[in-house]
């Protein structure tokens, strides 16, 4: 990737910043199966740093209340989020991630609210307890779920579209982390984490211990059916209800997650029993398919992208005392 192509269209000059840049492409890029891998390269050459910025911020976090010994994953997340709102206080920091974030929300004015609310949410996942209803399930999906497109809303809203992020980007991200709970289903059964609603497996005749155990049956069938179906349901519509919200350099980026999030669905209802035994991984050949239908329409080159509303020169700049920009911390 010419990623010092996108440094200078988005006129990053300053090498430190430069390489902060570079290290949170690097970071995402190396993600395998994060679907941000491909369909960031779909925003303008100029935006794609913030969006990889905004990108690599989310993966420290979900790393963090993912990996690691439990019992220290609050505690990591905890010193992460508050070293990220002290960057971006600050408009620096040491860390690369960090101080790629830290620029992009001063550039273009980025609030802090939907970041403290993604950081709660996730919070919330370590925190774990499971969910009894649907709805409970939901008010979890829609705050940490869609977390790029409500952090960025000024970089990617249309210019007549409301300031404050739309309800809608919580459709968006309640479908996302839904389809994202069932790739992972496997995995999180592994850790005795079952993010299904009770009440569906009440309702299918499930017991909690058939999904720890493995044991594939025709009612857990049936429940992997219509919870995909719940999430296909969210998806119904979206596309035109978020497009016109959106500028239209964001467009290609919306359009091939919500077909991803199909695709993707079909392999989870496809993969029977082994979807209890391993994760769904999305085909790499696939989503490169999606990402050049996209680039072959021509519609990303023919947009011309926002401008941040802040000059760079203009933002508060305090020394950090380090210039190691070669390690992810």
């Amino acid at each position: 990737m010419l990623v010092r192509r996108w440094l200078d269209a988005a006129g990053i000059a300053d090498p430190r910043l430069r390489l902060a840049y570079t290290a949170c492409v690097r970071m995402v890029v190396a993600r395998e199966g994060d679907p941000a891998r491909l369909v960031a390269r779909l925003l303008p050459a100029s935006l794609r740093p913030y969006g990889f910025a905004l990108v690599a911020l989310v993966a420290v976090a979900d790393d963090l209340s993912d990996t690691g010994a439990p019992a220290g994953r609050r505690h990591r997340l905890d010193a992460f989020a508050d070293a990220a709102l002290t960057a971006v206080a600050a408009g620096d920091s040491d860390q690369p991630v960090l101080h790629a974030v830290a620029d992009t929300f001063g550039v273009w004015g980025l609030s802090t609210v939907p970041l403290v609310d993604y950081f709660e949410a996730t919070r919330r996942d370590i925190d774990f307890t499971g969910f009894a209803t649907y709805e409970d399930l939901r008010s979890w999906t829609r705050a940490v779920g869609g977390a790029m497109l409500r952090l960025g809303w000024p970089i990617f809203r249309h210019p007549e579209a409301p300031g404050t992020p739309p309800a809608v980007l919580a459709d968006v991200g309640e479908a996302g982390q839904f389809t994202d709970i069932l790739c992972d289903l496997a995995v999180d059964l592994r850790e005795h984490r079952l993010y299904l609603p009770l009440a569906d497996l009440d309702r299918f005749g499930v017991e909690p211990n058939d999904l720890y155990a493995g044991r594939w049956s025709r009612s857990v069938h049936a429940l992997i059916g219509f919870e995909a179906g719940r999430v296909r349901a969210r998806l119904d519509g979206l596309e035109a209800r978020v497009l016109p919200l959106t500028h239209p350099a964001a467009g290609p980026f919306v359009r091939t997650m919500v077909a991803r999030a199909r695709l993707t669905l079909d392999e989870i209802v496809d993969s029977g029993a082994s979807l209890l035994q391993r994760p769904i991984t999305p085909l790499v050949g696939r989503d490169m398919h999606l990402w050049l239908t996209e680039v072959r329409s021509g519609e990303a080159g023919r947009v011309v992208p926002p401008n941040p509303p802040v000059a760079r020169a203009s933002l508060r700049r305090v020394p950090t005392g380090s210039d190691d920009l070669t390690r992810i911390d």
